[in-house]
């Protein structure tokens, strides 16, 4: 049986603080990274730290795809109208089935290692989701707003067009554009 890698002999806490380490210095400098953990207490050469930089930075980067692809789907749902909120609503709820199997699979997981790769993935998974669903409500909010601009330009079209028809004065115009909001 194979010797247990040293990155998984440190606590949850150093394991969390290297992997963002490793992320904020663009996965490398690992000399760097194995002197700070020296001075934790933590003997680990660089080479063990490069290979497991090379996992994390697979996951990352696979990570980030994900989420690229789904933030510019919603960006181009934008340009979609009411049907490009259906899109965006829709990619969120894939990233929503995202975080439920990570989840899941952090719960599975025995191995330390392995399972804090999945929490930092779960958790860069959250922040996609929350910018998602803000840029999904925004959009929505946008779709709503432009609905009633146009609903109260064709209402004050409407009422231009009535001129004085059955009695109604040019001040009660103007006392209905103002209760409806279009003065």
């Amino acid at each position: 049986m194979a010797p247990r890698p040293a990155i998984e002999t440190l606590p949850p806490d150093l394991r969390r603080a290297l992997d963002e380490r490793l992320v904020a210095n663009s996965f490398g400098d690992y000399a760097g990274l194995s002197r700070w953990l020296t001075e934790q207490g933590y003997a680990i050469s660089k080479s063990a730290l490069h290979r497991y930089g090379q996992a994390l930075e697979g996951e990352y980067d696979e990570a980030m795809a994900d989420a690229r692809a789904l933030l510019a789907l919603t960006r181009a749902a934008g340009d979609l109208g009411e049907a490009g909120s259906e899109i965006a609503s829709g990619a969120a709820t894939i990233l929503q089935t995202d975080l439920v199997r990570t989840a899941l699979e952090i719960r599975r997981e025995a191995d330390p290692a392995k399972r804090t790769a999945l929490l930092a993935k779960l958790t860069r998974a959250q922040a996609d989701m929350g910018r998602m669903t803000v840029s999904v409500e925004r959009h929505r909010a946008q779709i709503e707003e432009a609905a009633r601009k146009q609903l109260l330009e064709e209402q004050r079209a409407k009422l231009d067009a009535m001129g004085n028809k059955g009695g109604v004065t040019a001040e009660t115009a103007r006392e209905i554009r103002k209760v409806l909001g279009i003065e």
